[in-house]
């Protein structure tokens, strides 16, 4: 403390103020020398930060440069570039692992050298929920995607799934193909020459473009399916096929459940355009 004469009176004044009580110029300097401290101790912490998470944020993304491939693990897998399969069994990209995204990148996973007899499989997930296939074309497979569940496990573990702009051609069986699987979505993809070789001639009697083959409550939302020996869409239990264009079929929609829904499809080219299921309000052509 420092003495002070004030009007005949002494006070006592703490060091660091004037007469008035006000911070001194030096305790003021201080002060904000200590502020500005913290300031630069927060942006440090937060640069520190943000040096540490950037990397994490590419983490997950793996790169496909070969097949076959099999994943194993949770994350995101990005097709390197086009890639030739030319196998007649297996599976090019197989997926074990749950929460697991594909993406085609653009890119083409290509099987027509193994000739229409193939029975290998474009990307196959076997009984995994939340598994996504996107942005590539699957070419010359017996089924270009195809996802299985277990009866054995109810619900299904197989649930979750989206395919969306993806295209599928030359494929011998099915485009996309779906068993035991729930919740799917399948949507704005172009599915052509189902049964049909490159050279045109056929490679089975019963091509198919999206079938769901004991799956229940999957939507098949805006596909494009053009030239199917078989069936264009196939649907399983209340399943619903909405605002789907289908050309050159023996039949358009078909559907053995009448739980199923079909709504604002347009079949044109087909020997019989529609069977079974329940046809709601909106337009059927």
């Amino acid at each position: 403390m420092q003495r002070r004469e004030l009007n005949c009176a002494t006070i006592e004044v703490p060091n660091n103020r004037d007469i008035s009580g006000r911070a001194t110029a030096a305790e003021m300097n201080r002060g904000l020398r200590i502020g500005k401290g913290r300031k630069l101790w927060r942006i440090a912490c937060l640069a520190g930060l943000f040096v540490v998470l950037a990397p994490l944020r590419g983490h997950a993304q793996t790169r496909i440069t070969s097949l076959p491939y099999t994943i194993t693990t949770s994350g995101t897998y990005v097709l390197d570039g086009s890639l030739d399969y030319n196998s007649s069994s297996a599976v090019a990209i197989q997926i074990n692992a749950s929460n697991v995204t594909v993406d085609l990148n653009g890119n083409s996973i290509n099987n027509l050298g193994a000739g229409p007899a193939t029975q290998a499989i474009g990307i196959n997930a076997f009984n995994e929920p939340n598994v996504t296939i996107r942005n590539g074309q699957i070419v010359g497979f017996f089924r270009g995607i195809e996802f299985d569940g277990q009866l054995e496990s109810l619900p299904p573990r197989s649930r979750s799934t989206l395919v969306e702009y993806v295209r599928c051609a030359f494929n011998v069986d099915a485009g996309i193909f779906f068993t035991v699987t729930y919740n799917a979505v399948v949507r704005y993809c172009q599915i052509r020459n189902t049964g049909f070789s490159a050279d045109g001639t056929i490679s089975s009697n019963q091509g198919i473009g999206i079938y769901d083959a004991q799956g229940f409550g999957n939507l098949i939302y805006q596909n494009n399916i053009t030239q199917v020996t078989g069936t264009g869409i196939n649907l399983g239990p209340n399943d619903l096929a909405d605002g789907n264009f289908v050309t050159a079929a023996t039949t358009g929609i078909f559907s053995a459940d009448p739980s199923s829904k079909v709504k604002n499809n347009t079949v044109t080219m087909a020997t019989t355009p529609y069977v079974g299921g329940t046809q709601l309000p909106g337009t059927n052509f």
